[in-house]
């Protein structure tokens, strides 16, 4: 399997490609900032069984600066799984930093920048630390 990330318009691009599937499920990718602890950021229908080669990607939209790592988890129907390798992809400043302004403010109204968006929905959460 060739497993790839690299850093795109939109965020981070990663792919795969499988030459065939046997018994798969579906695939999650995983995200982690410190290349130990990973969470998913995406899963994916595996094909079941397959002789044909088959091409798959999904993009990060929220990369965090610096080093993002990535794996892949294949699970097949009977719920066993295998990891791919871990793959990194550096993100620069112009790629993550999102603002909030006006900054300090009166807290009635405030704007949120999110410059890689484009036309997506996204859910911003405010959490009161009270």
């Amino acid at each position: 399997m060739e497993f790839k990330a690299r850093l795109g318009k939109e965020g981070v691009e990663i792919s795969w490609i499988t030459a065939s599937e046997i018994n798969n499920d579906f695939f999650t990718v995983e995200k982690s900032t410190s290349g130990l602890d990973f969470y998913s950021i995406a899963k994916v229908k595996g094909a079941g069984n397959s002789t044909q080669q088959m091409k798959y990607s999904v993009t990060d939209i929220s990369p965090f600066q610096g080093i993002n790592y990535y794996r892949l988890k294949q699970t097949d129907f009977d719920g066993k799984f295998e990891y791919s390798e871990v793959i990194s992809v550096n993100v620069g400043a112009s790629l993550s930093t999102h603002t909030i302004y006006p900054n300090p403010n009166e807290g009635t109204q405030f704007y949120v920048n999110l410059p890689n968006a484009g036309d997506r929905t996204i859910l911003v959460k405010i959490q009161s630390l009270d």
